[in-house]
């Protein structure tokens, strides 16, 4: 079967359906690695984010996140590799394999990949330059792929890599990654980051025939532009790890010198309100709950008012907390037409327990 067919129901494409489970508690996991949680969420919430984290620290960051992602994915493959590496290319050929590697970004929402040049001589000056479109975020592309590059070094040999971008026209990069010859020193592995996975019972709506949830089947995937869009509000979308942002914004935190959370949270209040309606910030807590499930945050389990026009949410199963909770702040500004601020805490059992209150004037 090839991998763009589409479920004839509700047109989610088969590889998206069979490769992920939404689950009832909230989560998305990978059913290939099945520790592995996905998010299905807005893609331009990704440069938003990182675009106001930048003027609120007053310095320039994006080297710093390119960076901070390169070693998130390196750490991430690099396991995988050890044992597998090269093989499958060395079976099917290189440009074989970036074609179905494209393939696979355009299904995520990624945009369109395409591998102009190449030189695979592993131990010397390797080159990869490509072509993207519609790029869902040229930051964390960047990163990846000098992460990527990186991992594939031999064991015990890990090569330093640099990435280089230039702007060919609008909404199209070409992306050049150079593998030096000058070994680095192999990190310290960590343990994978883990999600608390509790069980739930949000029974979401499904396709009878592909097991997706039908809110999933409102998006349109385009798969020659490499896009995922919801045409009730023109967002794109895309579905990628969300351990890979965590300790994306782990390192950055180490590059910065300064704790981030409190941070990232105003950082992401901040494009809410730019990309929010005040239709799709009603404080509705069966709309909200449904889509934080669609977008694998977490199981809201409870929504109740406080004093003062204030509420008190918990969340099972959460994950990028720091966004969740902007995102939370911001729909309820919006929603009540008041500057607010937000008290939370993670608790023993891994449920985020979040307040939102007004402020005084």
């Amino acid at each position: 079967m090839k991998i763009e067919k589409a479920c004839s129901n509700c047109g989610v494409p088969f590889w998206v359906a069979r490769t992920n489970v939404w689950r009832d508690n909230g989560t998305i996991y990978s059913r290939m690695l099945p520790q592995h949680r996905m998010v299905f969420m807005e893609s331009d919430n990704l440069d938003g984010l990182f675009s106001n984290l930048e003027i609120i620290v007053d310095r320039p960051i994006k080297d710093l996140i390119i960076e901070a992602k390169s070693k998130a994915t390196r750490e991430y493959l690099r396991p995988l590799l050890r044992r597998r590496r090269g093989r499958l290319v060395q079976l099917i050929g290189y440009r074989r394999m970036a074609r179905y590697v494209a393939s696979m970004a355009a299904l995520m929402g990624y945009g369109q990949i395409e591998l102009l040049d190449f030189s695979p001589k592993f131990g010397r000056a390797d080159r990869m330059t490509i072509r993207v479109r519609n790029i869902y975020s040229l930051l964390m592309f960047c990163g990846d792929i000098k992460g990527a590059a990186e991992a594939a070094g031999r064991p015990n040999s890990l090569r330093q890599a640099s990435v280089d971008y230039l702007i060919e026209k609008a909404n199209q990069y070409q992306v050049t990654v150079f593998v030096s010859g000058k070994a680095v020193q192999e990190p310290e592995e960590r343990e994978p980051l883990t999600y608390v996975n509790k069980p739930g019972d949000f029974q979401l709506e499904r396709c009878p025939q592909c097991g997706t949830p039908t809110e999933v089947a409102n998006y349109r995937w385009d798969l020659a532009l490499g896009t995922i869009n919801d045409p009730r509000t023109g967002r794109r979308m895309a579905i990628f790890g969300p351990a890979t942002i965590d300790r994306t914004f782990e390192e950055l935190e180490k590059q910065l010198g300064i704790e981030l959370d409190d941070v990232i949270v105003e950082a992401q209040r901040r494009y809410i309100h730019t990309a929010l309606t005040e239709e799709e910030s009603r404080l509705d807590k069966e709309s909200i709950r449904l889509q934080l499930a669609v977008r694998g945050l977490g199981n809201l389990t409870e929504m109740e008012p406080g004093e003062k026009g204030s509420i008190n949410l918990r969340i099972e199963n959460p994950c990028l907390a720091p966004i969740l909770i902007g995102l939370m702040l911001g729909g309820y500004e919006i929603a009540t037409h008041r500057r607010a601020r937000a008290f939370w805490k993670i608790e023993e059992d891994g449920d985020l327990r979040l307040t939102i209150e007004p402020q005084e004037n």
